[in-house]
């Protein structure tokens, strides 16, 4: 493998804005854009087949804030979404490894860039590898670019892990979540070519292209008896919807996520033990 510095953090910084959005990403991303009005929509009965999800465990995206003082990790890393293997240097506080699960995720934001790296795996405090990664910078559009093909992180869609995950800061402020969810579908839900913002599809027998968006068509009443984080998922999905990004297998139709390092599993119970089911009927394709 050529030994090369892929992206040397501390450099770049220095060439991004000095502030950053509230939120990640610009507000012109597809991620912080809200749903345009008059949009067509298409019923999907598959994504109500049976109780949805909310992943913040095994097989999730966790999300590392690093800072200047933590570990410059050398991260060995193959030729992947675009970018050239080498060795990216990234800093990851010395406690973080990827995520549990065979897929071993973890995104990193460091200065002013976004890591995501799949299959993630620290040999020392200095030294990791992982088998795929992809980059972006936080006040860019957090979605890849089709050509000159590159993506911005390691999601099927081509999409940075960050984008459409659910942290502690979307939980105060507005009753909303202020940017769009990250979804992933079951294998028999996928299918036909992928569509923007999606740079890539991930196969499947379905009728949801990944890149689609999901969402409640405005004007939809909201059920009555949902928990306060029910509340900001409906309102999410009505003003900036849920793009699909992934496929998984087993029998969750549609499965979310949040970031295990910042919500805890009590902190999204509410929507798993029933707000999902009572919102999920109301959920469309964008057509």
């Amino acid at each position: 493998m050529r030994r090369a510095t892929v992206l040397g953090v501390v450099a770049l910084a220095a060439l991004l804005l000095a502030a950053c959005a509230p939120r990640p990403f610009a507000d012109s991303s597809p991620w912080n854009s809200p749903i345009p009005t008059g949009v067509g929509w298409r019923d999907e009965p598959t994504l109500r087949a049976g109780p949805s999800w909310v992943n913040d465990e095994s097989y999730s995206i966790p999300l590392v804030r690093s800072a200047p003082t933590d570990p410059l990790v050398a991260v060995s890393v193959p030729s992947t979404w675009g970018w050239p293997g080498g060795v990216a240097q990234v800093h990851v506080p010395s406690d973080v490894t990827g995520a549990s699960g065979a897929d071993g995720a973890l995104s990193v934001v460091d200065g002013g860039a976004v890591f995501d790296f799949w299959q993630f795996q620290r040999s020392d405090a200095d030294h990791a590898t992982a088998t795929a990664w992809a980059a972006t910078w936080l006040n860019g559009a957090g979605v890849g670019r089709q050509s000159p093909f590159l993506g911005a992180g390691i999601r099927a869609a081509g999409t940075s892990g960050y984008g459409g995950l659910i942290t502690s800061g979307d939980l105060t402020g507005p009753g909303d979540f202020r940017h769009a969810l990250a979804v992933s579908l079951l294998g028999s839900e996928v299918g036909g070519p992928h569509v923007a913002p999606a740079i890539a599809g991930d196969g499947g027998s379905g009728s949801v292209p990944i890149g689609a968006r999901l969402g409640i068509p405005r004007g939809t009443p909201m059920p009555g008896g949902l928990s306060s984080i029910g509340q900001r998922m409906w309102n999410t999905l009505m003003t900036y919807g849920a793009y699909v990004v992934d496929r998984h297998s087993g029998s969750a139709p549609v499965i979310f996520y949040a970031d295990p390092r910042s919500v805890s599993p009590g902190t999204v119970a509410p929507l798993r033990d029933g707000d999902l089911a009572a919102i999920m009927p109301a959920v469309r394709v964008q057509q």
